[in-house]
């Protein structure tokens, strides 16, 4: 009997209008998709296919996902609009406000650790993990993503 990938993974949750998922690739041929659903919760599928984070993220703010070693991480912004992330690290609230309604970016490292940027509450640009740099003390334009890259 066939089945429907699409329907199997994601048949549990809808996307939340006005946000969008992110996927990863992971070493083992696998891949990982992060989204918000329309319950605010974050959720993850694919390989994993872990579901239901039960952690709820700000409404118009998008998750980011990087492959780290064997598996993943995730970041984004939680109903707090504070920083989380969660996954391989699962390092939670970072306790760093977010700017309402921004999306943050993560980026694996090669030493095996990861960095995440985002725009602050403060509208700075910020960056956190392996490297604890924090605030750049550089404005973004309010309501922009940054990126983030190795």
């Amino acid at each position: 009997m066939a089945v429907d990938v699409d329907q199997a993974v994601v048949g549990h949750a809808e996307l939340l209008a006005g946000t969008s998922p992110a996927v990863t690739g992971l070493p083992n041929g696998g891949f990982e998709i992060a989204f918000q659903a329309n319950t605010t919760s974050l959720w993850t599928v694919g390989s994993d296919n872990h579901g239901a984070w039960n952690l709820g993220m700000m409404p118009g703010s998008s998750p980011t996902i990087t492959a780290l070693g064997a598996s993943y991480e995730v970041a984004f912004e939680a109903n707090t609009t504070s920083l989380w992330t969660v996954g391989a690290d699962n390092h939670g609230d970072w306790g760093l406000g977010m700017l309402s309604g921004t999306s943050p970016a993560i980026v694996s490292l090669a030493n095996g650790g990861y960095e995440v940027a985002f725009q602050a509450n403060t509208t700075s640009l910020w960056t956190i993990g392996t490297d604890p740099h924090g605030a750049w003390n550089l404005g973004m334009r309010t309501g922009t993503n940054p990126a983030i890259s190795r």
